[in-house]
């Protein structure tokens, strides 16, 4: 069968029901993106005493898709500035990161 093209299939299964390279890393940068959700919504709720679960995932996912809507009831206490300036930083990071990771698998 020489000088037949045959196009690599990229959802093949390699191995004894091991998950293709890239799918193991979308997993892996989705996994680690939703524990920094959860890390920076903790955060939230210990340092803003005002904060639900519900703000404070609220203000995680507004601050880490610099939509900046508005903060929750208020202005933010300095704790939760500098809080902030770490999701932000720790957000930039971690999204560029998945997507190089995401667009080197394709």
């Amino acid at each position: 069968m020489s000088g037949v093209y045959r196009r690599p299939v990229p959802y093949r299964i390699s191995g004894a029901g091991q998950p293709a390279p890239w799918v193991r890393q979308v997993l892996i940068v989705g996994g680690a993106f939703l524990l920094f959700v959860i890390v920076s919504s903790v955060g939230y709720y210990i340092i803003e005493e005002s904060y639900t679960w519900l703000d404070s995932v609220y203000m995680t996912v507004i601050t880490v898709a610099t939509v900046g809507y508005k903060e929750i009831g208020g202005e933010l206490t300095k704790a939760g500035q500098i809080w902030t300036i770490f999701v932000i930083s720790g957000g930039l990071i971690s999204g560029a990161t998945a997507l190089s990771l995401i667009v080197a698998g394709l």
